[in-house]
């Protein structure tokens, strides 16, 4: 199959060359290359988009290079499945298929780690999680995951959208949860990773984002931060019945504590150039 990637960033790379390395026929369109154009994706069967949806000023999801991409696409009368990668807004999905008039335009979303993106896509791909009401685009979809991805799940647009958010939230919650938890035992001079310890060995919880030490403290990176952020602008904005606060405190206590950085990560600055919900 002949396949698009416009993004060649951490997570573009990792879909460029792990569809490559199972031999699809890839092309690309980044403008850091100078040598690839936008026109080289339009004879693809379907095109991932995998570009940078930054924090604005208010720290919600900017959708505007996504848009501009989507924009050039129509343009040129792109005619193949188009799945977004990238992490957007929830009902950003549905907006674009209505304001361009296709049902080719998908969702579908990647959980990667940076320091390990091309394994993860490769080897740790245990959903294929399609959010489209079209069959055409999930079939296509399916069909260039297969060799990688256990299972497959045609949902609704906004719930593949809520399903990204709700992974890098709550591994956000996980660190903070420690964080607060580890503070409490340290001023009971208790040892923090033998309470841990203890729930590990009855099987209560896993220690993925629980392990908490002096120097491991809280969340950095190029996603969870901005992802917690931009989620909890987006709450903010619904008229919900019942407002949780959880996720307002989820960004108040990412100022409390230091920022990690794991060996093979970007720091906020390195990604961003700034920090983005400044710690104490």
């Amino acid at each position: 199959m002949k396949i698009g990637s416009i993004g060649r960033g951490m997570v573009g790379e990792a879909i460029y060359q792990g569809l490559k390395n199972i031999g699809n026929d890839m092309v690309y369109y980044d403008p850091k290359f100078r040598e690839s154009k936008l026109e080289d994706i339009l004879d693809t069967d379907a095109v991932f988009i995998s570009v940078p949806t930054l924090p604005n000023e208010k720290n919600e999801c900017d959708l505007s290079i996504l848009i501009d991409v989507l924009d050039k696409l129509d343009q040129l009368k792109y005619n193949g499945v188009i799945c977004i990668k990238s992490t957007i807004t929830p009902g950003t999905t549905k907006k674009m298929i209505d304001k361009y008039n296709n049902d080719n335009i998908c969702f579908c979303p990647e959980f990667l780690r940076e320091r390990c993106a091309y394994e993860d896509f490769m080897f740790n791909n245990k959903i294929c999680l399609v959010g489209t009401n079209s069959e055409n685009a999930f079939s296509v979809i399916k069909n260039i995951h297969e060799k990688i991805s256990d299972n497959f799940k045609m949902v609704s647009p906004i719930e593949a959208e809520l399903t990204k958010y709700m992974q890098n939230v709550y591994n956000t919650y996980r660190i903070l949860f420690a964080n607060g938890f580890y503070e409490v035992c340290k001023h009971n001079n208790v040892e923090y990773d033998s309470v841990l310890n203890s729930l590990l060995y009855r099987n209560e919880l896993d220690d993925k984002y629980m392990r908490c030490n002096e120097k491991m403290r809280g969340p950095s990176g190029p996603c969870l931060v901005k992802d917690s952020l931009a989620f909890n602008e987006y709450v903010k904005k619904l008229d919900l019945p019942l407002q949780p606060e959880i996720f307002q405190t989820i960004v108040n206590d990412m100022q409390l504590y230091p920022r990690t950085v794991i060996e093979g990560t970007r720091t906020e600055k390195e990604y961003f150039g700034k920090e983005l919900c400044k710690s104490e």
